[in-house]
Order: C-alpha cells, then sequence, then structure tokens
C-alpha cells in the first residue's frame, strides 16, 4: 500500500513502476528476443516514459531547477535479475543512462489502472 499525503508523488512511482515493468514486458515479448542490451532500453525506456507521463521533453521529468539537473532511479526486486538503473537529466530528450542493466526481461505483464 503507498499512502501519503496530496501532491507527494504517490502516482508517479507507481508511472514509474508500470513503464519499467512494461517496458521490459514489452520488449521480452517480440519475436526473436534477446537478453537485455542497454542500446535497446535506453530508447525504449525512455519512449515509454515519455508516453506515460506526457512531458514535452524526457528532461522536463527531471527536477527542474537552475542548471541541469539529473534524475536517479534505481529499481531492485526481490528477482536480482530483474533489477535495473537508470539516469536522465534536464537535458535528456529521446534516451535514459542505463547504470545496471537487468539480466533478463519481465514475464508478467504489468497493468496500472489510474484512479
Amino acid at each position: 500500500m503507498i499512502v501519503g499525503e496530496n501532491g507527494t508523488g504517490k502516482t508517479h512511482v507507481l508511472k514509474l513502476a508500470y513503464s519499467i515493468l512494461a517496458t521490459s514486458f514489452e520488449e521480452g515479448r517480440k519475436l526473436g528476443a534477446t537478453a537485455p542490451t542497454k542500446s535497446v532500453l535506453q530508447s525504449r525506456l525512455a519512449e515509454k516514459l515519455v508516453n506515460v507521463f506526457r512531458p514535452e521533453s524526457l528532461g522536463r521529468l527531471a527536477q527542474r531547477q537552475q542548471g541541469v539537473q539529473r534524475c536517479d532511479v534505481r529499481a531492485t526486486s526481490s528477482k536480482s535479475a530483474s533489477n535495473v538503473a537508470f539516469s536522465f537529466t534536464t537535458r535528456s530528450s529521446s534516451e535514459v543512462t542505463i547504470e545496471t542493466l537487468p539480466k533478463e526481461w519481465a514475464i508478467d505483464a504489468p497493468a496500472y489502472i489510474p484512479s
């Protein structure tokens, strides 16, 4: 259960988790899918984040302050083969930078049901 005051980012956390899992599941279902690679995940994950959050550009999801800001994301699972870490900056437009690459694609489809 995720609980908190209004405007604290609960929905953003859920959308982020959905974006990561959906990207992994969709890529793993493709015909002839191989193990995850940085080149595939960098662009596909950025594309999914933009489609789910709907910012003007990927960089608009990073905290907006003077200068270049960086957003770091680390998603861990009890199944360590699914762990992923990535980042992007306020100047990013179409790719994230993968720091930790999952060893396998997700096998279960995620669902996000907005309220």
